[in-house]
């Protein structure tokens, strides 16, 4: 019998495998997302053992909220990405709250773009671009957290997603074109 690798498995399959709430088919879809989720964390977190643990906490959550998981909102890596993202950030507050010296970046870095790629912080108040960018439609914000956030290229991107380069460029330009107009508002909102 032949098994196909976890990189053929469609969607639809991998959506059982997460649900079953089998260990084994847990351990399937560990294996096929876990080095991709690492390395987000890695670049948030900016410490290996720190993303090591959070890796771990990261699984916990996907394990104990898969049925929590709609096809129609997006593919079942860009719902765990959300979760590792919003996990590794949640992390440096708290360590920064703490006054720990656990995070060895400032949660401010966090938001700041690549140098190479224009930086939409500059559109707005580090403190509202995370708001701003979840409130984009789903395809939208994950692309431009990805790119503008995480520091990924566009073809990384595009690779990771399996879709084409040239939509990952479409729809990171639309969710451009979304936050400028969103900043436009709040320019001219007036004052309270």
């Amino acid at each position: 019998m032949h098994v196909p690798s976890t990189k053929q498995l469609s969607e639809a399959q991998l959506e059982v495998l997460l649900k079953s709430g089998s260990e084994i088919d847990f351990e399937v879809i560990y294996d096929r997302f876990s080095d991709a989720l690492y390395g987000v964390l890695c670049r948030i977190l900016r410490d290996e053992a720190l993303a090591e643990d959070a890796l771990q906490e990261v699984f916990m959550k996907i394990w104990r909220n898969a049925e929590r998981y709609t096809a129609g909102k997006g593919s079942i890596f860009t719902w765990m990405l959300k979760i590792a993202r919003n996990h590794a950030i949640d992390r440096l507050r708290s360590a920064q709250s703490l006054g720990g010296s656990q995070s060895k970046v400032p949660l401010d870095d966090v938001y700041m773009a690549p140098a190479q790629e224009p930086d939409p912080s500059e559109l707005f108040e580090r403190g509202e671009l995370e708001k701003m960018v979840d409130s984009l439609p789903e395809p939208l914000s994950i692309l431009i957290d990805l790119v503008y956030i995480k520091g990924y290229t566009q073809a990384e991107v595009a690779e990771q997603l399996q879709i084409p380069l040239g939509t990952v460029k479409t729809r990171i330009r639309t969710g451009l074109q979304q936050l400028r107009l969103q900043l436009d508002v709040t320019k001219n909102s007036p004052v309270k």
